[in-house]
């Protein structure tokens, strides 16, 4: 009965109209909505004035109740950092030397991580990369149920693979390929379901000192909160003539959130609280 509720919760909630190939038609905003709502079914708690971590460890063992698993790590020289795989089969990485490829047979409903992410050090891009292939599992199995349709999604992979060209079109927002879409997608998910946007606002107003209230039971809809809109202002004000001040809601970000430095830039950025034309510096100090 347990997995029955879990199951249909999570599938009722990460549900989008989807096109002809079976590849979902979602925003950036409605995966906002979704996720919050996603990681709110996990853990209620946290949007009582206590925001915390995703606990992607849970998502996965509910996951596990629907014949979901780990199948094992890729090899840690290998490109791929993670693998989510619907059907299974016979997959082809790179050695451990870089200097051969190796084939790995994996059943069904697996998911992949890079053994180098298993680092302790590693662990905040491992939750990343582990809530990206939740992300695909989630999102794209009906997509992935067509053979025609993987066969586009390998070749997308395998320029992936060789070198940046299609990583470079995602950066810059030209989206060409189901490659491409799904990797978009499965990265926005992870993004939004590990820092929901209400409870970054939350942590926002803690650091800018302006009283932000996350409402009990709250939900977004499509139209942006009257309360939200106005605190959007406020937070802009202070962090885009503050690059000081947006250093440290960066580190607290990251610190709350328990995700890397370059995840949580990103995830302000898309919010809107901090500048288009800010940038990340290596020591983690955010310039405009």
């Amino acid at each position: 009965m347990l997995q029955c509720e879990h199951m249909y919760g999570i599938h009722d909630i990460i549900q989008f109209q989807e096109q002809n190939n079976g590849l979902p038609m979602v925003s950036r905003r409605e995966l906002d909505i979704a996720c919050e709502d996603l990681a709110r079914f996990l853990q209620e708690e946290h949007f009582h004035g206590n925001p915390d971590a995703t606990n992607i460890t849970l998502l996965m063992q509910i996951l596990r109740e629907e014949g979901w698993s780990y199948f094992g790590r890729y090899p840690a020289q290998s490109n791929l950092l993670g693998g989510c795989f619907e059907k299974g089969g016979q997959f082809t990485v790179l050695s451990e030397d870089r200097r051969k490829y190796e084939k790995l047979q994996i059943p069904a409903h697996s998911i992949l991580i890079n053994k180098n992410l298993y680092q302790r050090e590693k662990q905040f891009q491992f939750r990343f990369v582990l809530a990206h292939e939740i992300g695909h599992a989630l999102m794209h199995e009906d997509f992935s149920s067509s053979s025609e349709n993987m066969k586009e999604y390998a070749s997308g992979l395998q320029i992936r693979m060789d070198g940046d060209e299609v990583f470079t079109n995602r950066q810059e927002g030209r989206l060409r390929s189901a490659y491409d879409w799904m990797e978009w997608q499965a990265n926005t998910f992870a993004s939004c379901l590990l820092m929901p946007r209400r409870l970054v606002m939350e942590v926002t107003s803690l650091v800018c000192e302006l009283e932000f209230e996350c409402k009990e039971g709250a939900k977004q809809t499509d139209q942006e909160p009257k309360e939200e809109a106005v605190f959007l202002t406020a937070f802009q004000d202070k962090l885009f003539t503050d690059h000081q001040l947006a250093s440290e809601l960066l580190v607290t970000i990251k610190d709350v959130f328990r995700v890397s430095e370059s995840a949580a830039f990103y995830r302000l950025r898309s919010l809107n609280l901090l500048p288009e034309e800010s940038q990340l510096l290596p020591s983690g100090i955010v310039v405009y």
